[in-house]
């Protein structure tokens, strides 16, 4: 149990700022690559500079940058209830 909950902190993700200024242009590209039709979804994923061996933003956590045309229709979140 230790290994999925250890006794002390033992944090191997270090600080990362993602600057939108930087990320925007990123964004944008992807979204003349991949079209709409193409993919229902087109992010971008956010991934510490320290776990690159794993796709996460922190240790336990995935952050992505989501993509969308202005006229590109959202569809609704599933029901997980």
């Amino acid at each position: 149990m230790n290994a999925v909950v250890p006794p002390h902190p033992n944090p191997k993700a270090i600080p990362h700022l993602w600057n939108y200024k930087e990320l925007r242009p990123l964004l944008l590209r992807a979204g003349e690559l991949v079209t709409a039709e193409e993919a229902e979804r087109r992010v971008l994923m956010l991934i510490n500079p320290a776990l690159r061996t794993s796709p996460h933003s922190s240790q336990r956590h995935q952050l992505t940058a989501s993509q969308r045309s202005p006229r590109q229709p959202t569809p609704s979140m599933p029901d997980y209830n």
